[in-house]
């Protein structure tokens, strides 16, 4: 019998993508708890900052968004990883 499916060429653009996603999380994190650090010390007045605590915790909570973003599209490649191929 002729295994038809693993003759099929792979396509490299989900590894890539894994990689990408990968590397932006880590750096995400990185910036993510830059900017949470940043915003507890704006809130508990220990550092002299010219935006508002507000504004801190927004920018706080887009890093936070990103990273979930970040695992969704992680989640969905290892959904089309997972689906057989026709």
């Amino acid at each position: 019998a002729i295994d038809l499916e693993s003759m099929k060429p792979q396509s490299q653009t989900v590894p890539l993508l894994d990689q990408f996603l990968d590397q932006n999380r880590v750096s995400v994190a990185s910036l993510r708890d830059f900017k949470k650090t940043a915003r507890d010390l704006i809130e508990q007045c220990k550092i002299k900052s010219i935006i508002h605590p507000l504004l801190a915790d927004h920018v706080f909570r887009e890093a936070d968004r990103f990273l979930e973003i970040i695992d969704m599209y992680d989640v969905h490649l290892t959904n089309i990883q997972s689906q057989p191929r026709y």
